[in-house]
């Protein structure tokens, strides 16, 4: 049987230590490009980006106020009283592009609603409280009558500017707070209501039309 073993002869190799190979150095990464500087018009408009809910409502609530600019500030007069043109004693000073902007169907606007806040404010200013109104039948109720809106935050501006930029004002605030306020709750609501909706599981016989 051979032996496993080599003899001590010459004909034996030595073993000879096997050169240490020097560990391959890696490459640097790539650097990154240089981000670009956010200019400024980034970074003011960050904040809304991030808040789309109150974003959106303010953009309608702009929208609606460049609508009515030119009753807030150019000059016009957001009201339909030319329904009074058909009433006398104005009958005889119709202008004549009337039928362009009068509407009767608003008629009583002019006739009751702004003869009620006139009568309001008068009491107001002179340091009375407008519960009664002498001027109707034997005398009305007036502080309990809704259509006045005595105790409205809308109805502010009637009684502290003039009458003019009161009326203006006194119609404009709601419809911006309607329309920023319908925006972002509607918003709101979907997306909570995206959140919390899960689709239904329907049974395989329901699918198919059976059961």
């Amino acid at each position: 049987m051979a032996s496993r073993g080599t003899s001590s002869g010459g004909g034996a190799r030595a073993a000879q230590p096997r050169a240490r190979t020097r560990p391959r150095e890696r490459a640097p990464p790539p650097a990154a490009p240089p981000r670009p500087r956010p200019s400024l018009l980034d970074t003011r408009l960050r904040p809304l980006a991030e808040r789309p809910h109150l974003s959106a409502a303010l953009l309608i609530g702009l929208f609606v106020l460049i609508y009515l600019w030119p009753a807030l500030l150019g000059g016009k007069m957001l009201s339909p009283i030319s329904v009074l043109y058909g009433l006398a004693p104005w009958q005889h000073e119709v202008p004549p592009d009337i039928h362009s902007y009068y509407n009767p169907l608003l008629s009583d606007v002019a006739t009751a609603v702004y003869p009620w806040r006139w009568f309001a404010r008068g009491l107001l200013h002179s340091g009375t409280l407008p519960a009664w109104d002498p001027h109707v039948f034997a005398g009305t109720p007036f502080l309990s009558n809704p259509q006045v809106g005595l105790f409205s935050p809308f109805s502010l501006p009637l009684w502290i500017l003039n009458i003019v930029a009161g009326i203006v004002y006194v119609l404009t605030m709601p419809f911006v707070a309607l329309a920023t306020g319908y925006v972002y709750f509607d918003m709101r609501v979907r997306e909570e209501l995206e959140d919390r909706t899960q689709p239904a599981v329907l049974p395989p016989e329901a699918e198919l039309g059976y059961g």
